[in-house]
């Protein structure tokens, strides 16, 4: 997922984390932040390229809590 433009984003880099299952990085003051697969294994099984809602929510939620805490955003579509 992409968020919209975020004034003032802390970081640039790449990033990683629960054993390389989740990455993010700075892109043009937006963030991209993808993974998870791993905590919907039996839909993931697939070579069907889509987004499921499980895994979208679970990264939303780390979005929320761990990497943009106290920082406003929004998913771009």
């Amino acid at each position: 997922m992409i968020t919209k433009p975020i004034e003032n984003l802390k970081f640039k880099g790449v990033f990683s984390f629960n054993e390389g299952f989740y990455y993010f990085r700075d892109l043009n003051g937006r963030l991209l932040f993808g993974g998870g697969r791993n905590t919907d294994i039996d839909v993931e099984q697939t070579t069907e390229i889509t987004n499921t809602k499980k895994i979208m929510e679970n990264l939303e939620t780390l979005l929320k809590e761990i990497i943009l805490p106290d920082t406003p955003f929004e998913i771009d579509s």
